[in-house]
């Protein structure tokens, strides 16, 4: 009667051991089929940036070698079809386009719509800026135009990593950076601080604008037409 009982327990054991095994089996099988099933998914969704912006390209056409309609066309249908890569699309048309960089930059922000969300207007703004430095006050000036009401992001996405900040007009920081910059200096009377510098930025429609920049930006903004220094304090609105 014992070994029938220890016989009967043992087998009790076994059938257990068996059952948990196969409860593991059958749950790793639904895992691995559930990850090989949405592989593709994922895969698709985080899609290289560079693919998409490839095959939006006339064929037998490469990013490089694409010229500017071609390549703004693309840029337009990348971001409309994935937004949250305007980032990417910007950089990468704008490094093989450098001298396009504000069409581009145009086209991806236009392609978000009449109301476009504001971070990633900033997105954009910072890749072209990246992308091309020396285009950086054009850059902002053409973004506050197609995208006035993302005043703000526009100026931090080019505040970060030493690119501009906006101080506004009649908004000209401490007195001593009003002073003109003594010879030799880029930072205005007030010095740089942490390689920022301040010059008087004036946009397409004359108006002028204190921006804070990274201090090697500032040669590009003296091409561009901007003054060193902030810009001054006048009784009536700068012209």
């Amino acid at each position: 009667m014992k070994k029938l009982l220890t016989v009967s327990k043992g087998g009790h054991f076994a059938a257990g051991v068996r059952s948990t095994i196969a409860v593991l089996l059958i749950g790793f099988a639904l895992v691995m089929t559930l990850w090989i099933a949405t592989a593709p998914v994922a895969e698709a969704q985080g899609q290289n940036a560079q693919q998409t912006l490839q095959s939006n390209l006339p064929a037998n056409t490469t990013i490089a070698k694409a010229n500017k309609g071609q390549l703004v066309s693309a840029v337009t249908a990348a971001v409309k079809s994935s937004p949250r890569n305007i980032g990417q699309f910007v950089r990468l048309a704008a490094q093989a386009r450098k001298a396009d960089v504000e069409d581009i930059l145009a086209a991806a922000i236009r392609a978000l719509g009449r109301n476009p969300d504001c971070q990633l207007v900033a997105q954009a703004v910072g890749s072209a800026t990246e992308a091309a430095p020396d285009s950086a006050a054009r850059i902002v000036e053409l973004a506050l135009r197609v995208a006035p009401n993302c005043a703000s992001e526009i100026q931090q996405a080019n505040s970060a990593g030493g690119r501009d900040t906006d101080e506004g007009e009649g908004n000209f920081g401490n007195a001593p950076g009003n002073q003109n910059p003594p010879p030799g200096s880029i930072s205005g009377g007030g010095g740089s601080q942490s390689g920022r510098c301040q010059v008087c930025h004036r946009d397409g429609q004359g108006r002028r604008r204190t921006l804070t920049i990274s201090c090697n930006a500032v040669p590009a903004h003296i091409r561009h037409g901007d003054t060193e220094g902030a810009c001054p304090v006048t009784p009536t609105q700068n012209p």
